[in-house]
């Protein structure tokens, strides 16, 4: 989920500073800005990515084992890259939400009304056509296929589609729809956007009895997911606090070669540990591993030379991540619906990143558009009547 930092909306004027021949001190200042915010930016979008093809890759080994003749074998057994792909969107979320907040608070006129918009139109213009497309896919591969998968079958209900609009689908609320198993973690995502965001404004704006109401009422999923439902809420927390380690400009001076030891020993450890098997990846000190590693990823990004075809090939690939999040496994439920183990691994996967491609194009890349036409109806069409009942000013 990519936020807009103020170092991007200096890149708007790096036209404009090109102009003049002799730039000032300030326009030099502004032009570094923009490059740091760039790279900075590129890393977010190049994580994000490669969380969402881990989750594709993992769950794609755990459905058809590519190697072993006698298909038992699972390179994910080992890894769990689905697992820690999640991880790291919790991480990313926590670290990208804190920084908009941030940028945020420091506006008077910024209301949670509108961060809510926001965050609502980024999670729904992808997740509400994708529960959809999920339910005709799994429809079809009930009608048609000689091996439904029976969980599917059982999840398959009016009440789990209902409860998942609603966005109670975490692991020890209610089930995800049908085949839409990842549609977990989305659910406790939106209701930390809510918890967080709302708390945070009424630290600025002041706590009234509506406030306080309204915070325990969204507050239950992500207290709940501290030590249960995957303990995803420790990992967001983790990323919040890595954003505000950077912001302090601490590690500016700690060398390079010592953050590339971190990032080394990060990635070392958390192979290790799930290698030997002593753990899942959703325990606390596996987040803590990702999150020190995610650290000295986020510094790193900010000496590196600016790559333009990085950039490029980053944005592109997260422009449909979410997409693929939400529908792969319903694709790769189908395909083992259809054919069992027969089809070669890469068949599934390259099915689900097409369908993603398309899909998002139609959905979540127009997610902007969807917040700001809710935001106006919010204020032209909601409010004029909320104010009429004194209730815009204690809970907005």
């Amino acid at each position: 989920m990519r936020s807009t930092t103020n170092a991007e909306a200096d890149i708007s004027g790096l036209a404009q500073v090109a102009l003049w021949p002799r730039p000032s001190t300030c326009s030099r200042d502004r032009d570094r800005r923009s490059r740091a915010a760039r790279r900075h930016l590129v890393i977010f979008d190049a994580i994000r990515s490669l969380a969402a093809l881990a989750v594709l890759l993992g769950h794609a080994d755990g459905t058809f084992p590519p190697f072993a003749p006698d298909k038992t074998h699972h390179i994910a057994s080992a890894l769990w890259p689905q697992q820690m792909g999640v991880v790291i969107f919790f991480l990313l979320s926590g670290y990208l939400i804190t920084e908009t907040l941030d940028r945020r608070l420091r506006d008077p006129k910024a209301t949670f009304a509108d961060f809510a918009i926001d965050r609502f139109a980024r999670i729904y213009s992808a997740f509400l056509p994708a529960i959809i497309v999920v339910a005709l896919i799994d429809i079809y591969s009930f009608r048609t296929c000689p091996y439904p998968s029976p969980e599917t079958i059982a999840r398959f209900t009016p009440g789990i589609f209902i409860e998942n609009l609603f966005m109670l689908q975490a692991p020890d609320v209610a089930w995800p729809f049908g085949s839409g198993n990842p549609f977990w973690s989305v659910a406790i995502e939106f209701w930390i956007y809510m918890f967080v965001g709302l708390s945070a404004f009424a630290l600025r704006d002041g706590l009234t009895p509506a406030k306080g109401i309204a915070i325990i009422a969204v507050s239950f999923i992500p207290l709940q997911s501290i030590d249960s439902n995957n303990l995803v809420f420790v990992p967001w927390v983790m990323g919040a606090i890595v954003r505000q380690v950077i912001a302090t400009g601490a590690l500016r001076k700690v060398a390079t070669s010592a953050l590339l030891a971190t990032l080394a020993a990060g990635v070392g450890m958390v192979i290790w540990r799930n290698i030997l098997g002593e753990t899942r990846v959703y325990d606390n000190l596996t987040s803590l591993t990702l999150a020190a590693t995610f650290l000295a990823i986020v510094a790193l990004s900010k000496r590196l030379p600016e790559q333009n075809v990085a950039t490029i090939i980053a944005a592109w690939f997260a422009r449909w991540s979410y997409s693929l999040y939400l529908l792969h496994h319903s694709v790769l439920q189908l395909f083992h619906s259809a054919f069992g183990d027969d089809p070669p691994i890469l068949i599934p996967i390259i099915a689900s990143i097409t369908l993603s491609i398309a899909f998002a194009e139609l959905t979540e890349v127009h997610h902007r558009k969807l917040g700001a036409f809710l935001k106006r109806q919010l204020h032209e069409r909601v409010l004029p009547y909320v104010r009429s009942f004194s209730v815009r000013d204690r809970i907005l």
